[in-house]
């Protein structure tokens, strides 16, 4: 496939990391669309022929011809998540009070000259459906006729790969000066997209300590009832167990609150790019309460914690007692517990600042 010169490595590279969400989602879409609406190499063959190529030539570039106008068939629909991607990126400008006038004029050109690009391209279907001077197994019949199908075709299918690439330049161009002149638009767009996949991130490893929390009540719970088959009074642990429990059911139903909101992503489409600033702003705002008040209730463990040195420190248990063992892996979990929640907020936070300033390095160095 043959690259037009304007999608260059370099440019393709610098656009790419741009990084802002919105703008990627509608110039991918140009971009993924103006690679693959290229033509094949090998039908430029097609579009020489002349009454002088022999039958086997003839039916050769009348397959490339087939080969090529399945290829556009695929590539004009791919047009239409074109249309789609910058239309959601003007809707959200217009939300934002921002001018979309080019960017709107833009593509309504793009429109109307896929409208025309359409036109070729079922011109050259249905000639390639006539296959004059050909019979149903594409033998030659009539080589002047043949020859006059496949350059009618040949000549349609190019009219329309023009029309398409030089709508793609055009919008491309309206995308990029668009971005340029309305960088706080996308730094908003950004902002909360960092802030959706953060909190994602914080989301499942939240998951993983409500987990832990649970193996912790477990194995309290196992040493409370080894303590006292061995006489052992366990008030403290029972009071903090009591008192663990009770937060880690706060903790579940904030996490479960935050889980929900994050599930429906109102805002964001599945990838976490955003389609409404408003929406995705409440939707980021409203998870990070939920996700602090269950690390709140969570990083009371470490009253566990001190509750079972305290008991296991004023109790004079023998080595040998089975009560050991138990009190062991109940330290050992409600620790590893109260360590990591303590690291899901630290995490949360230098994962929030790496982002910022990853995209702080991406706006510097803008189209």
């Amino acid at each position: 496939m043959k690259t037009p010169a304007f999608f260059s490595t370099l440019s393709l590279s610098r656009l790419l990391s741009a990084g802002r969400q919105v703008f990627l989602l509608a110039f991918a879409a140009l971009l993924v669309f103006g690679l693959a609406f290229t033509v094949p190499t090998t039908v430029a063959f097609a579009a020489t022929a002349s009454p002088a190529l022999s039958n086997a030539s003839l039916t050769k570039a009348f397959q490339y011809d087939l080969s090529w106008l399945n290829e556009q068939q695929t590539n004009l629909g791919k047009a239409n998540d074109v249309i789609a991607s910058v239309q959601n990126l003007i809707t959200q400008a217009n939300n934002q009070s921002i001018d979309t006038t080019t960017l709107a004029g833009a593509l309504a050109d793009y429109q109307a000259q896929l409208s025309v690009a359409r036109t070729f391209h079922d011109s050259a279907s249905t000639v390639l459906s006539s296959h004059n001077g050909f019979d149903a197994a594409v033998n030659v019949t009539d080589p002047v006729a043949a020859a006059a199908t496949v350059q009618a075709a040949s000549s349609d299918l190019q009219n329309a790969h023009k029309d398409l690439v030089a709508a793609m330049q055009y919008l491309i161009k309206a995308v990029k000066s668009f971005a340029k002149a309305n960088l706080a638009f996308f730094n908003k767009i950004d902002g909360l997209t960092v802030y959706y996949m953060d909190e994602q991130t914080w989301l499942t490893g939240q998951h993983a300590n409500l987990v832990k929390a649970n193996t912790v009540v477990t194995n309290v719970q196992n040493l409370i009832t080894v303590a006292q088959s061995n006489n052992l009074t366990t008030t403290l642990l029972s009071d903090a167990l009591s008192t663990f429990q009770t937060r880690l059911v706060t903790a579940q139903v904030s996490d479960s609150a935050a889980t929900g909101i994050l599930s429906t992503h109102a805002g964001f489409d599945a990838s976490g790019n955003v389609t409404d600033p408003s929406a995705a702003a409440t939707t980021v705002n409203t998870a990070r309460t939920g996700l602090q008040a269950a690390h709140n209730s969570m990083v009371h463990s470490g009253d566990l914690l001190l509750a079972l040195t305290v008991w296991h420190d004023t109790r004079h248990i023998s080595s040998s007692s089975p009560v050991i063992p138990a009190y062991k892996l109940a330290h050992q979990s409600t620790q590893a517990l109260h360590d990591s929640v303590k690291v899901e907020l630290n995490s949360h936070v230098q994962g929030l600042l790496d982002r910022l300033n990853n995209l702080l390095n991406v706006l510097s160095s803008e189209l």
